[in-house]
């Protein structure tokens, strides 16, 4: 039997029935509850309170007073708490009752809560218990507890019914979770369908873009339209390095390709990079980004929450796509950058897609561009070229090939001369064709052939006259008198003029029968020359080298003969030394008929001379007028001149007979260069030249004062020769540590720099303009330096042309570089 409930307490329910009824949302709902119980059951307070799982707190309302005095207040309490409503949240089905307020736990189900009593029921691990029972229990799959009704001042006709208004409150609780969760589904879904067609939109406008730009473009313009971010950046991955191309902040899109502060290596310390690494979605709060980009987003105005999301195609990224909602925005959550990283691997495979289309392109445009280069160049090439099709027999020509054939630049086989057809079945001809001469090759290659005209008109010209060339230098070397090798770098003959044979009487052949040595054939007293001579040229590549020796002929007979080597070893064409005899037979015996002449005369003027100077040197003792003493000076003068001149000619036979001596002693010089000093004065006077002198008191030397006399006689001598009226000659000795320095300075025309190394060869005389006629026979410079060399000294030459020149002697003091006495020289 039903129990007996008041009208009044009946229609209470009735409204509460219909409250639940009308509001399907928890607030609502609940909100419209609790009035009902205070207003209409005449509860003096009511509350309910929900468990928010986010928060571990118990949150609801409190309602209270009737009428204009109906008043609701929010409170909360935290779920590990220790008061009445913590603890009815985990009591059993009917709640507990303090004093005259009812708790009642609002149940998901009707099922026994293991919750109430963890320690009896519970068989979950870790099991709970009533001290752990608010930490464990609520996230745990069993628990049904939904939150807590709150019932004071209930009216006594109206106690038996706070069970049924703590299941009435779960009830309208479940079926408003229910709805929201239904509304929510729907709304998401809805959400879902219209980013689907989106998606769809978007996929079917990227694909088509076919550059990186207008993947780029369309990929931001999606992304503000779809979520309303405030800002999109776009960069990509360019070798190790991520570059921003593009920004669309606030509706305006920026390109900042060359202009980006986005660009760094793939593994810098930054969020973009790191999702460039690891090809995920990366949601980064602002205070959990970097210290030295912390600032800059804060510039930039970025939101709280900012996302990076890959571009990836075939698991390789692209590029990287940042998104927020800029200042005062919200973050961005997980949910959008899925969605945002679902688009960007469409966008992935696209910007993919353009990349290769851009390559492509580029290729496509260079190979034009080598097409066009190529066929230019064809064109243009000094070869005839026509390329035929194997199957059709067409293809073109270029510009010689149609002025030798007369053909156009598209052509045929049968446009060709008949004359060319064998070289195209691979015959290697030369044909004339319009006046000129061409050597035709033909190439078969991938289904084509390949017809090539060399014009060798000019070259068969030339190679008539190279053969000209070459038979005029044969006939030069064979009839010339000289003899000329080429060696190998060991010495070995390895080719010889013909004229071998008129010169020395060899058979040419017989060289190249077996590898002969050319030191074989030199002279045995003259092969260390020619060894140091061959040595010589190796060591200077390029210089020529020179000596004198003798070669022995076919007779066995020695024949003098200059030999001029050059080491061409380095030169491709030549590739050996170079050695060229010049036969000196005639000239040596020529000087050796002149140096027994020259000695029989010059002892034939030394008695006449000696009695002329012995003659002079009585009259200037003598008491003859002052007027006439000048001239008995210059005949001295003279004759001691032309007694030098003698002695020169005498030292240089004794030089060539390796008989000429000198006798070194302590002597004092300086009475001998005053002496060699004075006798020229009276020149001096006689052409009006200064002379200068400078002598110290003492000269102490282990020398032979007679022939450094002789020396500095021939120096001055050779001075004033060369000096002209008004010149000025100077002598001027110094000592300087162990060393005598004997100097002659003449203002003369000077010595031009290409004759100083030959100065002092036997009878060389300087060839310049200004010298041309002066007397003299060639010999005192050469007797000269084998006097100062037979001291151990030397003699130096320093000239300017147009300044004169300046003779050094240099010897030594003490006799340091042999004892005192008798030394030899011989002519070199």
């Amino acid at each position: 039997m039903l129990p007996h409930y008041p009208t009044h307490l009946l229609r209470a329910l009735e409204q509460i029935h219909q409250a639940l009824l009308e509001e399907p949302r928890v607030a609502s709902a609940t909100r419209r509850l609790l009035e009902v119980l205070v207003n209409s059951l005449g509860i003096e307070r009511a509350a309910l309170f929900l468990y928010n799982e986010e928060e571990r707190e118990l949150q609801g309302e409190v309602a209270y007073g009737r009428g204009e005095r109906y008043t609701v207040s929010a409170l909360g309490f935290p779920i590990e708490g220790q008061g009445d409503v913590q603890r009815a949240f985990f009591a059993p089905p009917d709640g507990l009752k303090s004093k005259d307020a009812w708790l009642l736990p609002v149940l998901a189900s009707g099922e026994k809560p293991c919750w109430a009593d963890p320690e009896v029921h519970c068989r979950v691990f870790p099991r709970a218990n009533k001290d752990s029972r608010h930490r464990l229990c609520p996230p745990c799959a069993h628990f049904r507890a939904l939150g807590v009704l709150l019932l004071e001042g209930v009216p006594r006709e109206a106690e038996p019914l706070v069970p049924l208004l703590g299941r009435l409150t779960a009830l309208a609780v479940r079926n408003a979770a229910l709805y929201e969760e239904t509304l929510a589904s729907k709304e998401r879904l809805d959400w879902e369908v219209r980013f689907l067609d989106q998606a769809a939109a978007f996929s079917r406008e990227i694909i088509h873009q076919t550059t990186v730009r207008g993947v780029a473009r369309t990929l931001a313009g999606t992304l503000a339209q779809v979520f309303a971010f405030y800002r999109i950046t776009v960069a990509l991955v360019q070798g190790k390095e991520l570059r921003g191309i593009l920004t669309l902040k606030g509706g305006q899109l920026y390109w900042t390709e060359h202009r980006t502060r986005i660009r760094f290596p793939i593994d810098a310390n930054d969020p973009m990079a790191e999702a460039a690494r690891t090809g995920r979605p990366l949601l980064v709060p602002l205070e959990k980004l970097p210290d030295f980009l912390r600032s800059d987003h804060s510039d930039m105005g970025l939101a709280p929450l900012v996302g990076y999301v890959p571009l990836v195609d075939r698991e390789e990224v692209l590029g990287v796509v940042a998104v927020d909602r800029g200042p005062g925005g919200p973050g961005v959550t997980w949910e959008e950058l899925v969605r945002v990283d679902f688009l960007g691997r469409v966008a992935g495979v696209a910007l993919r897609n353009a990349q290769t289309h851009e390559a492509l392109s580029h290729v496509s445009k260079e190979l034009a561009r080598e097409r066009e280069r190529l066929s230019q160049v064809l064109e243009d090439l000094p070869v005839g070229v026509v390329v035929l099709d194997t199957g059709t027999f067409s293809g073109i020509a270029n510009r010689m090939a149609r002025e030798a054939l007369g053909v156009g630049r598209e052509v045929v086989l049968d446009h060709l001369p008949r004359e060319v057809y064998p070289a195209l079945e691979g015959e290697k001809l030369t044909l004339e064709l319009g006046g000129r001469t061409f050597q035709t090759a033909v190439r078969r290659q991938e289904g084509v052939w390949i017809l090539s005209l060399t014009d060798i008109s000019e070259i068969q010209h030339l190679l008539g006259e190279l053969e000209s060339r070459e038979t005029f230098y044969r006939m030069l070397l064979e009839n010339n008198q000289d003899v000329v090798y080429l060696l190998d770098a060991s010495g070995i003959i390895r080719y010889v003029t013909p004229n071998v044979q008129a010169v020395l009487g060899y058979d040419p052949s017989g060289y190249f029968k077996e590898e002969v040595g050319a030191l074989q054939y030199v002279f045995a007293e003259d092969r260390a020359k020619a060894e140091a001579l061959f040595r010589e040229a190796l060591g200077e590549p390029g210089k020529t080298v020179t000596a004198e020796l003798r070669v022995v002929n076919s007779e066995g007979e020695p024949r003098w003969f200059e030999a001029w080597a050059r080491n061409l070893l380095h030169e491709p064409a030549v590739g050996g030394v170079v050695v060229t005899l010049h036969d000196l037979s005639a000239r040596k015996e020529v000087e050796r008929a002149k140096d027994e002449f020259i000695a029989a005369v010059s002892h034939e003027l030394r008695t006449p001379l000696g009695v002329i100077i012995g003659l002079a040197e009585a009259l200037q003792l003598s008491q003859i007028p002052e007027t006439e003493k000048g001239h008995v000076n210059l005949i001295l003068d003279s004759a001691l001149r032309l007694k030098n001149m003698v002695d020169n000619l005498l030292d240089a036979s004794r030089l060539e007979a390796g008989r000429f001596e000198v006798f070194r002693c302590p002597t004092d010089l300086a009475p001998v260069l005053e002496e060699v000093a004075q006798s020229f004065h009276a020149l001096a006077q006689l052409t009006r030249i200064d002379f200068h002198v400078e002598i110290p008191p003492a000269v102490p030397a282990v020398a032979d004062h007679e022939r450094i006399g002789q020396v500095v006689a021939n120096l001055l001598s050779n001075a004033f020769k060369f000096t002209p009226k008004g010149g000025r000659v100077s002598l001027r000795v110094v000592q300087d540590q162990g060393w005598i320095h004997i100097e002659v300075t003449d203002t003369g025309p000077g010595i031009p720099e290409e004759e100083i190394p030959r100065l002092f060869q036997r009878y060389y005389r300087a060839r310049s303009q200004a010298s041309r006629g002066a007397p003299g026979t060639g010999l005192g410079l050469y007797i000269s330096r084998a006097i100062v060399e037979a001291h151990g000294g030397e003699i130096l030459v320093t000239s300017q042309p147009g300044k004169g020149a300046t003779f050094l002697v240099r010897l030594p003091r003490a006799a340091g570089q042999g004892e005192a006495g008798h030394a030899g020289a011989s002519g070199g």
